[in-house]
């Protein structure tokens, strides 16, 4: 599969969603169910690190606001922050589209060119994580 999940810290705080190659909108959707599946077996909040730089971004589905949509539904009440690395420039429209819609999922989003700057923004923005 294009996306792979796995714990980014054996404190299973902060989710680490690797997207690469090239991706559907039905393995967007199969991922964000899984995500929402490992959240909800979580008492406490997790954060997610998106890791969209091994994506195939000249391939992406063109409707991913339909994506965007399916998640905000899934939307699992402890995600904390979203971190979206290296998100390229249509992923970056498509979150500023679903901001001016209104979409819960995009409420604690955020985007980031490294994983260590993705791990700072975390750790600025849920100092409860790292204190």
């Amino acid at each position: 599969m294009p996306i792979t999940l796995s714990w980014f810290n054996t404190e299973k705080t902060i989710l680490y969603e690797h997207f690469h190659g090239t991706i559907t909108l039905q393995d967007y959707y199969v991922m964000v169910d899984e995500a929402a599946a490992l959240l909800e077996e979580c008492p406490y909040p997790v954060h997610i690190l998106a890791d969209m730089g091994g994506l195939n971004q000249k391939t992406l589905p063109t409707n991913l606001l339909l994506a965007a949509k399916y998640a905000d539904k899934r939307l699992p009440p402890n995600q904390g922050i979203v971190v979206y690395v290296r998100p390229g420039s249509f992923i970056n429209s498509i979150i500023q589209i679903s901001r001016r819609a209104g979409l819960q999922a995009t409420r604690h989003l955020y985007t980031a060119q490294s994983l260590d700057e993705a791990v700072q923004l975390i750790a600025e923005k849920a100092p409860d994580l790292f204190g």
